[in-house]
């Protein structure tokens, strides 16, 4: 252990110094502390070097038990190496640390795949090994990447998401939002951490299988999609959203992507890491454009009437296979005439000024909910709001 042997030599350096202060100037003070600060530091780092030498011969030796309780020593060599750079505002190793933190994944990976006889997964760090196995990279966004993992303590299979870097405030944003919040359709959250590296768990929603191919969320589901199954989906959804209303809570990013499905066809609302809760408003632009409200593309203040706009975006594809313009949509009746009953419905969910939409979630359920029974007949379609259409979004 020569990096503590040197560690020591630096403290006895500084209680000279301290010493005999009245000696020296107070730039040169500075300096002198700065200086030594650095060799701190870099004696960590020479320390990681030999261990991750050390490594090498043990994973040559197949001693793969003994390898990762190195790789675990050189990490949090690592960890206090970079606190000590931060603390003492020392920019010089910013690189290096980047290599070091590379070089122990990679090790990390070499081992896994010769004690697996299979590649690991991907990106997954190596910070988080112990708490959970890694099995499969369920997507990456420009805020983070998900994984589907096994807990370690408990054997469950949960999903992570892990903060890319600077985006950890989103992360714990949403873990807080979603706490507050239980219902069948919306997705479980099970905790927030900052250690080893911040991350979220989530509950796993394993997908629906159709003509025996998983379909994990709304997106790759085949459009347009059967008339009755659509209308049974969107009412699941509204009323998940309804349920975070009545919390404070808009979602503002509601698409496709953020339903999963079930293996019963039931959604899971996910991705409320851009929600807007209480009266408080964001700026955060991660938002989807082809479903998401014209006030907020404008930039304008949101309300529950823009997750209703969005819901109608969705639901319009889901019955026609095709996104409506967003500033003058066609009714589904020109697309397909056995959906007019529904011309009124799109009339008041894609309305561009949100006077003119429903104005909360349970008031679009009160209409829509009928459609479950539709029988055919047409005594239930307002025909004069459904000729109307033109008139008001041309």
């Amino acid at each position: 252990m020569k990096y503590q042997h040197v560690l020591n030599k630096i403290e006895s350096v500084e209680e000279y110094m301290n010493e005999h202060k009245g000696y020296i100037n107070t730039a040169s003070m500075v300096g002198y502390n700065h200086k030594l600060n650095e060799l701190r530091i870099l004696s960590y780092i020479r320390e990681i070097e030999s261990i991750l030498e050390e490594v090498d011969k043990l994973i040559n030796n197949e001693r793969y038990t003994e390898a990762r309780e190195n790789l675990d020593n050189a990490y949090n060599h690592l960890k206090i190496a970079e606190r000590m750079a931060g603390e003492f505002k020392i920019g010089t190793f910013s690189e290096k640390f980047i290599n070091l933190r590379n070089e122990i994944t990679s090790r990390n990976n070499s081992i896994i795949k010769r004690l697996l006889g299979d590649g690991p997964i991907e990106g997954f760090p190596i910070e988080l090994n112990k708490k959970y196995k890694a099995l499969e990279e369920l997507g990456t966004t420009q805020l983070s990447k998900v994984f589907k993992v096994e807990r370690s303590r408990d054997n469950k299979i949960i999903v992570i998401k892990i903060p890319k870097e600077g985006e950890e405030y989103l992360i714990k944003r949403e873990y807080e939002i979603l706490k507050k919040l239980s219902h069948q359709y919306i997705i479980k959250t099970y905790g927030y951490y900052e250690e080893p590296i911040p991350h979220i768990e989530l509950e796993y929603v394993e997908g629906y299988k159709l003509d025996g191919k998983l379909i994990e969320s709304l997106k790759d589901y085949p459009k347009p999609m059967d008339e009755k199954e659509s209308v049974e989906l969107i009412i699941k959804i509204a009323e998940g959203l309804a349920y975070a209303h009545s919390m404070k809570i808009i979602h503002k990013d509601i698409k496709p992507s953020n339903i999963l499905l079930t293996p019963d066809l039931n959604p899971k609302i996910i991705d409320f890491n851009i929600s807007k809760s209480g009266d408080k408003t964001t700026t955060v632009k991660g938002f989807t454009k082809e479903y998401s409200s014209p006030e907020q593309i404008k930039g304008e203040k949101t309300d529950e009437r823009s997750d209703i706009y969005s819901l109608g975006v969705v639901f319009y594809e889901l019955l026609t296979g095709r996104l409506p313009d967003k500033y003058n949509p066609k009714p589904p009746s020109q697309i397909n005439p056995k959906l007019i009953k529904y011309n009124n419905i799109f009339f008041k969910l894609l309305a561009p000024d949100r006077k003119d939409r429903y104005q909360s979630m349970d008031e679009f359920l009160k209409e829509i909910k009928p459609f479950i029974n539709w029988d055919g007949h047409t005594k239930t379609i307002n025909k004069k709001n459904s000729n109307n259409w033109h008139t008001k979004h041309v």
